[in-house]
């Protein structure tokens, strides 16, 4: 099947953007990050550039729930 996807959210960095991918993931939301700006190319990977995740437009609201939720649990171990 040839999905839409769209943006969901951009996150300061790669490692970031992977964590809410797994999250989504784990709830059968299919996602992949992408770099913003330079990214992947000539001089390697930048893991702290901007990254933004894609999912499926038709999954897009329940995907923001899950990120969000991913995005407060990230906040509050920083918070630990």
């Amino acid at each position: 099947m040839n999905r839409k996807m769209v943006a969901l959210a951009s996150y300061p960095n790669e490692i970031e953007a992977s964590l809410v991918v797994q999250r989504l993931e784990a709830e059968g939301i299919p996602a992949f990050v992408k770099p913003l700006g330079g990214g992947y190319g000539i001089l390697g990977v930048n893991p702290f550039i901007p990254h933004r995740v894609h999912v499926p437009i038709e999954l897009l609201d329940r995907a923001r729930t899950v990120a969000d939720g991913a995005s407060d649990a990230t906040r509050e171990s920083d918070q630990a």
